[in-house]
């Protein structure tokens, strides 16, 4: 699974966005995120708590490290 997750490929189907977004707060970033169409609201959690560039880039590190000391990435 780690393997998949460290592919931005992983990251791009909406339904692991959907499914990431369900798993976020719900946080209140604006006073005016109220007043946002729900995409919108959603968008704007997921681009300040989500960083998805990030996250494919250590995950990417992490399966680089495993093969260098021996171990098998997936």
């Amino acid at each position: 699974m780690i393997g998949k997750m460290a592919r931005q490929s992983f990251w791009d189907t909406a339904e692991v966005r959907r499914a990431v977004l369900a798993k976020l707060p719900g946080y209140r970033l604006s006073k005016f995120q109220d007043c946002l169409p729900e995409r919108f609201a959603l968008e704007m959690i997921e681009r300040y708590l989500l960083d998805v560039e990030g996250a494919v880039g250590w995950l990417g590190q992490s399966g680089s490290l495993k093969l260098e000391k021996g171990g098998e990435s997936r």
